[in-house]
C-alpha cells in the first residue's frame, strides 16, 4: 500500500479522507496538528511516505510553513496543500513554489484522489535527506 499523510485540525474530514483513502488501497496517517507532524518527522520518521497532504491553515500553524520545514531538512517527499486562500497566495509563501502544490476548497473526494495519483505517478520513489 501506499502511505499518505494527512494533516487537518479538522477530525470530521480527516476521518471522511482516511476512509476514502483505505478504500483506494492508499494506507493513511491522519495527524491533527502542525506539532503532532513535527514529532511525527522525529519518530517513527517519514520512511515510506509517498506523499504529504496538509491543510493551510492549521491551529498551531501553516502547512506552507510546515513544507519550508522539509525543504530546510531535505526531505523531497511531494507536499499538496488544500487551502481556500488563492493559490499564487500560498506560493508566494514559500521558497520553491515549483515543488509544492497546492488545491483549492472545497475539494472532492474524486479531486483528491486524481491529485494523489498524479503525484505517485510523477514521482514513483521517495528521497529523503541526510538521517532520514
Amino acid at each position: 500500500m501506499k502511505k499518505i499523510i494527512l494533516i487537518d485540525d479538522n477530525q470530521d474530514i480527516l476521518a471522511m479522507w482516511k476512509m476514502f483513502l483505505e478504500r483506494q488501497d492508499y494506507s493513511p496517517v491522519t495527524l491533527e496538528s502542525a506539532k503532532e507532524f513535527i514529532s511525527y518527522i522525529e519518530d517513527p520518521g517519514l520512511a515510506g511516505v509517498g506523499c504529504i497532504i496538509c491543510d493551510e491553515s492549521l491551529k498551531d500553524g501553516l502547512g506552507s510553513k510546515l513544507f519550508e520545514k522539509l525543504l530546510e531538512l531535505e526531505i523531497t517527499i511531494p507536499f499538496i496543500i488544500v487551502s481556500g486562500y488563492a493559490e499564487e497566495e500560498i506560493l508566494a509563501k514559500v521558497s520553491s513554489p515549483e515543488k509544492l502544490k497546492v488545491l483549492k476548497k472545497p475539494i472532492s473526494l474524486m479531486d483528491l484522489k486524481q491529485v494523489i495519483e498524479t503525484t505517485f505517478d510523477e514521482s514513483s520513489s521517495s528521497s529523503l535527506g541526510p538521517g532520514l
